[in-house]
């Protein structure tokens, strides 16, 4: 697993596996939850890999292009092959009985 986040510790490197029931477990933990499941229960907590005392907020930005954010055209150009005609085709020669 890898952990990307301003609180990741740098340079540290876990063996522990951690999995989606590792936030589960650091939510309970933090605020004194029970558990909701065994699952949950018995998992490994992912606030062990992070460093709540020092975030690292300084981080490159990247310039984002024109076309994000613009709608998507209403038509594609058709591709060879994959008009109704090429799909029929297509599955007869895959053995489908097409009308």
């Amino acid at each position: 697993n890898l952990v990307i986040s301003p609180f990741a510790r740098r340079g540290y490197v876990s063996s522990q596996q951690f999995d989606h029931t590792s936030i589960l477990k650091m939510i309970e933990w933090r605020f004194g939850l029970a558990p909701l499941t065994v699952r949950d229960q018995t998992a490994n907590n992912i606030a062990e890999v992070l460093d709540f005392s020092r975030p690292n907020v300084g981080f490159n930005s990247y310039a984002v292009p024109a076309v994000v954010g613009t709608p998507c055209p209403n038509q594609l150009p058709p591709v060879p092959g994959t008009g109704s005609a090429g799909l029929r085709e297509l599955a007869r020669r895959n053995g489908f009985l097409i009308p």
